[in-house]
């Protein structure tokens, strides 16, 4: 079975973000309900460093801590959720709230996590997520800081929700 999530860490962060926009988001956020596999794809800012090498080589084996997120919708358009961390045993941390919303980079529909929640430290609140759909359930995503009225791309990652749930990266 071709893994089109994997298949997205071969790509440049411009390419990423053209694949980005050619994404389509989807008509409801159920499509994300449970525990899908999360993928960690780029780093913007250290592309062409040691570093970077050495975290995708990392973000591959099953004992990265990053495990995905939890979806759970409140309505075709509203949710929440949570990344899904593994240091030991699986914890949920950094919650959020999801919505079908404009995208910060066209203005086109994308899903947005917005990590602005109450629970959250500040640094956490600075986040801001957008996912479309760029192969059959499997949505690229970046998270963006809001810094100074900009919103910066940091990373790109991947939710696989074409495999169903997984609590561990495969």
């Amino acid at each position: 079975m071709k893994d089109h999530a994997a298949e997205l860490r071969d790509l440049r962060p411009d390419q990423l973000l053209d694949r980005f926009k050619n994404g389509t988001a989807p008509e409801t956020l159920r499509v994300f309900d449970g525990d899908p596999r999360g993928l960690g794809i780029s780093l913007n800012m250290f592309t062409r460093s040691r570093f970077h090498q050495w975290l995708r080589r990392y973000a591959e084996k099953p004992t990265f801590p990053w495990h995905g997120k939890s979806f759970r919708s409140e309505s075709d358009t509203k949710g929440c959720g949570w990344n899904r961390i593994a240091i030991g045993p699986i914890l949920t941390i950094f919650p959020f709230e999801t919505r079908l919303g404009n995208s910060v980079i066209d203005g086109r529909p994308s899903v947005i996590i917005d990590y602005n929640v109450k629970r959250n430290p500040w640094y956490e609140r600075l986040c801001w997520d957008e996912l479309r759909e760029v192969a059959p359930g499997v949505f690229l995503g970046f998270t963006s800081l809001r810094l100074f009225g900009r919103r910066p791309i940091a990373l790109w990652f991947a939710v696989d929700v074409s495999r169903g749930n997984a609590w561990h990266v495969y």
